[in-house]
């Protein structure tokens, strides 16, 4: 419908207003389409101080809070994704999964057929625990800990990946 079409246009914008200010997001990062009657946005991040977990936290937050974010809810709704609460996932190509194993476990051969949908689910969620983990020890760890992660990054990694 012309209405769908329009509020697809605009989602880009819309989604990029919720990410702007916490997670550094234009308008530009971000591109919208429909694909199998499923949203389907891919947003670029730019900043090395966000993660892919801290944008779909607050899309998510946003799709939840329909009083603070009507626009992007009615957009959501137009399209044919309003009715009951929205889902925010995180899709990750295969081959990219399949070589973040080979790098931490080298010794480990998975072919693509074996890195099924419940697998990679499962490997997501425990990356997004980890990293969840340390999101709050550093918060906890007081208003330097992001000065003391910036010099630990500068460090030269122990890790070798031939």
């Amino acid at each position: 419908s012309p209405e769908a079409a329009e509020a697809l246009s605009r989602l880009p914008e819309l989604i990029a207003d919720v990410l702007s200010w916490q997670c550094r997001v234009q308008s530009d990062d971000v591109d919208c389409s429909i694909m199998e009657n499923i949203l389907q946005a891919g947003v670029k991040i730019r900043s090395p101080h966000e993660s892919v977990h801290r944008v779909t936290d607050v899309l998510q937050s946003a799709l939840a809070d329909k009083k603070r974010h009507q626009d992007l809810n009615e957009a959501f709704a137009a399209i044919g994704c309003g009715e009951g609460p929205s889902t925010v996932m995180v899709q990750w190509p295969v081959s990219r999964i399949q070589e973040q194993i080979r790098l931490a476990a080298p010794q480990y051969e998975l072919p693509l057929s074996f890195l099924s949908e419940e697998l990679t689910s499962k490997l997501l969620d425990a990356q997004r625990c980890a990293a969840m983990a340390l999101e709050e020890a550093l918060e906890s760890a007081g208003g330097d800990s992001m000065d003391a992660l910036q010099s630990l990054e500068d460090l030269e990694s122990l890790a070798r990946y031939d």
